[in-house]
């Protein structure tokens, strides 16, 4: 009978276990709602499937520079390319139209792979511990807000909206 009990027990508890894991991960893809769905004003940007225009960081001074002349804010998305999360959010959240149009209006995008190219330089100089990791800066440079994970749409479009308010002040 005891055997019995603790076949039936371990079955349970991988089966727990299983479902545990679905759910954290959420491996499955979530279906588009309208506020997701680009038209012909929502171009997706170049080379990634997403409606905000992200741009690859050759030179973080270039982007500062371009960021003063054009009296915009610049947005970072740190990624890596087997991060679960950061899929995640190029899928839900910047591929909304309310984010692009918040972030593309305001922000000088960019997206860098903490692990290619001059990722690993910017990684250190942030102080960069984990993916996804968002950092929002003033014209200037200057850190103004950082986020580590990823983010629901109401939860990083309040950030970014609080960030443009208090700098209009």
């Amino acid at each position: 009978m005891q055997l019995k009990f603790k076949i039936l027990w371990l079955g349970y508890m991988a089966v727990g276990l299983s479902m545990c894991l679905l759910f954290v991960c959420n491996c499955s893809p979530v279906k588009r709602t309208s506020t997701t769905i680009s038209n012909t004003k929502h171009k997706k940007s170049k080379g990634l499937n997403t409606l905000v225009r992200f741009e690859d960081c050759k030179s973080l001074s270039q982007t500062i520079d371009r960021a003063q002349s054009s009296h915009q804010l610049i947005f970072m998305d740190f990624y890596a390319d087997w991060c679960i999360p950061c899929k995640v959010m190029d899928q839900e959240v910047f591929n909304d139209v309310e984010v692009a149009d918040l972030l593309n209006n305001h922000f000088i995008n960019v997206k860098i792979n903490g692990e290619l190219d001059n990722g690993p330089d910017l990684v250190a100089m942030h102080e960069v511990s984990s993916y996804p990791n968002y950092i929002w800066l003033d014209s200037k440079g200057v850190i103004l807000h950082r986020e580590v994970g990823a983010l629901s749409r109401s939860k990083f479009l309040s950030i970014t909206a609080d960030i443009i308010s208090r700098l209009k002040r």
